[in-house]
């Protein structure tokens, strides 16, 4: 059986019970409001360098602040599309560069971007301009790199094109996972980061840390094979179906913020001097 978030009662009705009375809050999604979720749980997880790094290059802008501005340049820079996903196809086992991340008018995928995104954040040499740039899509790459249907590919642009209802209300397979399960839990931005930080506390962070863009790549074309793929045949995603699956989504985001505070500690972490010191 799949490890789940390890809690009484789930996130979204814990907290959905204590708010009963009062007013609609933000909705959440694996748009906006996911990787501002994502991002407000790396900051609370920064080494203090990394804490001092962020301020330098963003100035009075936070992490969540900066969290959908790849999404929001998108249209602008049509050579960054592709950067947002890896179409490692769904019976696949293993990750293949040329086959799921070829260079294309689009860009490539987003293993390769993230590379390359880390690689100029920790560039001291670089301008501000373009490690602050970097850091921003470092931001959100990680938190797409967590969506399982980010990360497979079954003919169906990710989902894309496989239509289902959920909520009494037609939609596809992607926008499921990417916002209308999370829509569901009715939790402020804030609230769900801070649930789902605790959860982390709770687990074995060290071991959720280790590991590659690529494992974590295939992690999470795992769950998309296993999980998300495994869609009733009226196309009706049930309660049985969003039950079993919004721990998935709970899991993700709160790897996803922890695994990008990682990276950005590891980013900026002091440089040590290669001189030894003379000594008298």
């Amino acid at each position: 059986m799949r490890k789940q978030l390890r809690r009484s009662v789930p996130i979204h009705l814990t907290i959905a019970f204590s708010l009963v009375l009062l007013p609609p809050l933000n909705l959440m999604a694996w748009g906006p409001e996911g990787h501002i979720v994502i991002a407000k749980i790396a900051a609370a997880r920064l080494s203090p360098s990394a804490k001092t790094g962020v301020k330098q290059l963003l100035g009075r802008h936070t992490l969540d602040s900066v969290a959908n501005w790849a999404d929001q340049v998108r249209p602008q820079r049509p050579a960054t599309y592709n950067w947002h996903f890896v179409d490692i196809p769904k019976d696949a086992t293993d990750y293949v560069p040329s086959r799921d991340c070829a260079a294309t008018p689009k860009g490539d995928c987003v293993i390769a971007e993230l590379a390359r995104a880390q690689n100029d954040l920790k560039n001291r040499a670089l301008t501000k301009a373009k490690r602050a740039e970097a850091l921003k899509f470092v931001v959100h790459f990680v938190g797409d790199l967590h969506q399982p249907l980010h990360c497979s590919d079954n003919g169906d642009r990710g989902g894309n094109d496989v239509k289902v209802t959920i909520f009494g209300k037609p939609s596809n397979l992607h926008r499921a996972w990417d916002s209308d399960m999370i829509d569901n839990v009715h939790l402020a931005a804030a609230d769900y980061a801070d649930q789902l930080d605790s959860w982390l506390d709770s687990e074995d962070t060290a071991t959720i840390e280790k590991g590659t863009t690529i494992d974590w790549a295939l992690a999470a074309h795992q769950l998309a094979k296993d999980d998300a793929y495994n869609v009733p045949a009226s196309g009706e995603l049930d309660t049985a179906y969003v039950d079993a699956n919004q721990p998935i989504i709970d899991q993700q985001l709160a790897y996803a913020g922890l695994r990008l505070a990682t990276t950005l500690n590891a980013a900026f972490a002091p440089v040590r001097s290669a001189t030894p010191k003379k000594h008298p």
